[in-house]
């Protein structure tokens, strides 16, 4: 039986903690070198994480060992919760009217659906965005990169 209630995840998705990373995932910190990622679940509130074009952005709240039901995984790597909004790793990184967030639950993709209680983790930064990262299989030195939404309660 999970530790976990469904009372809390009402209490999640109320304050916008709904959407959120498997801990698995990483994030390129400033400072550090292309391959030296961090994983979310040591990113701290302060951090200056990746974002779109090279440029960082400061994480201004965390939240780990936030307990979902279920992720997936796509793109040979990224996994990540059903409802978090994503652009896809292919197409225009820049938000629009015309190119909005989806989530991933919504995207025209082929994903594999992981059942089962799982730790993940929240992050939310200034831009409302970030990279996370995941090494490609079968290839040491092959990283792709996504960005995701983290400015989950205004969307």
């Amino acid at each position: 039986t999970p530790l976990y209630s469904s009372a809390a995840s009402d209490v999640y998705k109320r304050q916008g903690y709904g959407t959120c990373l498997h801990e698995d995932m990483v994030v390129w910190l400033e400072g550090k070198d292309i391959t030296d990622f961090t994983p979310v679940k040591e990113v701290k509130v302060g951090d200056m994480v990746r974002t779109k074009d090279r440029r960082y952005t400061k994480v201004t709240k965390v939240i780990t060992n936030h307990m979902r039901e279920g992720y997936y995984n796509l793109f040979d790597g990224l996994k990540i919760t059903g409802d978090h909004p994503i652009m896809h790793p292919l197409g225009s990184q820049e938000v629009t009217p015309e190119n909005p967030w989806t989530r991933v639950d919504e995207i025209a993709v082929e994903k594999e659906y992981i059942e089962g209680w799982l730790p993940t983790v929240y992050i939310e930064t200034e831009a409302g965005h970030l990279i996370t990262y995941w090494q490609q299989p079968n290839s040491n030195d092959r990283w792709e990169g996504c960005l995701v939404s983290a400015d989950y309660a205004k969307l």
